[in-house]
């Protein structure tokens, strides 16, 4: 990879047949904010989120209580009127309406700076929520929470479902490598992508999986309710999408705990 990028490196674009773009040196004009996109980089260039995410999962599994002491634990009945959380609009501000103004962008150096601001999305949510729900506590959108995460998933399957319709190839081609070595930049970043967004879902699925054998097995959840969901999930991944997929997966499990606590 490194072959691939360093000619990019050294001449400060991005360059393809036909038209190249400039590689951002310096974001929003503050040193800080220069830094901080550098070390957001040199993590995802080390663990990226293909990696990153089954290590969480591990330890949660790890060190964690358990799905099943979890569940029976204090506070551990599901609720949906929380409304506490700014998550929705910070999503919207800074994932949502980026993304879009990204694929919307006339030329591909407007989408690039979108692309590079869209990268912090993790700070700006983060201390966003926190400074939020510190300045107005208990204020929040007076939604549920269950609420924010449905407008963000049906956004999650409307893209899913445009991406089915308007994609000019295959499912198959547009998930799966299609090869483990590449000579060129373009297809070795492809690869990268598609590598990294299978690790990132498969470990979520199989973590998912996990709680639902840890709660049958101490006897939160029955069988048959571990049946619909592996009968739906397919389903729903495919129509909606793997994000919605996890979000279905995650909903019914907390209806079935509610259900038997």
């Amino acid at each position: 990879m490194e072959a691939h990028w360093t000619p990019f490196l050294e001449a400060g674009k991005i360059k393809w047949d036909g038209g190249s773009i400039p590689i951002l040196s310096s974001f929003y004009h503050n040193k800080f904010m220069n830094e901080t996109p550098a070390v957001f980089a040199l993590l995802g260039q080390f663990i990226g989120q293909g990696t990153a995410v089954p290590l969480f999962y591990f330890l949660c599994l790890t060190f964690g209580p358990g799905a099943a002491a979890d569940a029976r634990g204090p506070g551990s009945k599901p609720t949906t009127k929380s409304g506490t959380s700014f998550i929705l609009p910070l999503m919207l501000a800074f994932h949502t309406l980026e993304s879009f103004a990204a694929f919307l962008a006339p030329d591909p150096e407007t989408r690039h700076w979108f692309t590079w601001t869209w990268q912090l999305l993790p700070l700006w949510v983060g201390l966003g929520d926190a400074f939020l729900s510190r300045r107005f506590p208990g204020a929040g959108l007076g939604l549920a929470d269950e609420t924010q995460l449905g407008v963000l998933t049906l956004i999650a399957a409307g893209v899913w479902g445009y991406m089915l319709r308007a994609a000019p190839y295959s499912l198959a081609a547009i998930v799966w490598p299609a090869s483990l070595v590449h000579d060129a930049f373009v297809p070795h970043a492809r690869f990268v992508l598609q590598l990294d967004n299978i690790c990132t879902f498969g470990a979520s699925f199989l973590w998912m999986a996990y709680s639902y054998v840890g709660l049958y097995r101490a006897g939160v959840l029955r069988g048959k309710d571990c049946l619909w969901v592996v009968s739906l999930l397919p389903v729903v991944v495919t129509v909606a999408g793997p994000a919605a997929g996890l979000v279905f997966a995650s909903w019914w499990k907390q209806k079935a705990v509610g259900r038997s606590i």
